[in-house]
């Protein structure tokens, strides 16, 4: 009698184990499969960042006196569009 209960007991602590063990195994899958989305959900929209683009512009800085305020965004914007003038604005934004 004491045989065949230690024997069913230790049957389920086995049955347990490899349960538990099994569970383990599959939140680390399941982690590693999170990371690798993750990761290629990053790459996939970051992979622009490592792209870089360079524009040797003559800006006029005749226009503009010492005294005022100085409105560097207008005066690269003028420099573009004199340099580029073949572009529309609108062209830009396709």
């Amino acid at each position: 009698m004491v045989n065949s209960c230690s024997a069913t007991r230790l049957k389920r602590r086995h049955r347990q184990e490899k349960l538990f063990q099994f569970c383990g195994l599959m939140s680390v899958v399941f982690a590693i499969a999170f990371l690798v989305l993750l990761f290629g959900f990053i790459a996939s929209k970051g992979h622009k960042a490592f792209l870089r683009s360079e524009i040797a512009v003559v800006v006029d800085l005749s226009k503009i006196g010492l005294s005022e305020e100085i409105n560097y965004r207008k005066l690269v914007k003028d420099s573009l569009r004199q340099n580029f003038s073949e572009i529309n604005e609108s062209d830009l934004y396709r």
